[in-house]
């Protein structure tokens, strides 16, 4: 008799550790499944800066060959201006 009482309480102290470990699996596993969303959003968060970082440095490379291009052709019309009324008044007209 006194063996069946202390084999139950055995058991139930069993039962009880069992569904402690699985109470504190299922909450690692929580913090698993968050901490992995976390890094996914991160990781998003860190694509997406880095398309518009190179999206505004491709902007600025093509405003940089606007202002190139643009500004030689200004320096070819001034001189092409210069030379015109340098001839102007050469001919005297």
């Amino acid at each position: 008799m006194r063996s069946d009482r202390a084999l139950r309480r055995f058991l139930d102290a069993g039962w009880l550790v069992s569904i402690v470990g699985m109470l504190i699996a299922g909450r690692m596993w929580q913090l698993h499944l968050r901490e992995a969303e976390q890094r996914a959003e991160e990781a998003e968060r860190t694509r997406d800066e880095v398309a518009l970082r190179k999206a505004v440095e491709e902007r600025l490379r093509i405003a940089r060959e606007l202002h190139d291009s643009l500004t030689h052709s200004i320096s070819v019309i001034h001189v092409q201006a210069g030379v015109a009324a340098h001839l102007a008044r050469k001919r005297g007209e």
